[in-house]
């Protein structure tokens, strides 16, 4: 509820640059949701725009902290907002993160979870 409140709020473009003040969306994301910095980052991987929950995970190099995937992604060519529990990992595979963890956040959402905010609107507001 927070992200689309100071959308509105701040008239911010979904699908213009990061907001002043934030190195991505994925980074204002975590600031305007209030999220705890240690237990949630900004994917690094080809989306910068999204932010995944960390953990204890298993990968390539073993048992570590890290992230499931980003299940929070803002579509900065639409300006959708996405939520798809989905793209958490159940196991390790082809390097990925994924565990206990993961499958168990993962699981703790039920089917048809996901969910999409139009977050860039075609009009303006009218009075």
């Amino acid at each position: 509820k927070a992200i689309p409140a100071r959308v509105f709020a701040e008239n911010l473009d979904p699908t213009a640059s990061t907001p002043t003040g934030f190195s991505s969306w994925g980074d204002w994301m975590i600031d305007t949701g209030g999220l705890d910095r240690g237990r949630w980052t900004v994917n690094n991987g080809n989306n910068r725009n999204g932010i995944e929950p960390l953990g204890n995970v298993q990968n390539a190099q073993g048992a570590q902290t890290g992230g499931c995937g980003a299940i929070i992604i803002l579509d900065t060519t639409t300006g959708n907002l996405t939520f798809d529990p989905n793209k958490m990992p159940a196991t390790t595979t082809n390097g990925n993160n994924g565990g206990t963890f993961c499958k168990a956040l993962k699981e703790s959402y039920p089917s048809g979870s996901n969910r999409i905010i139009h977050l860039a609107t075609t009009g303006a507001v009218k009075f």
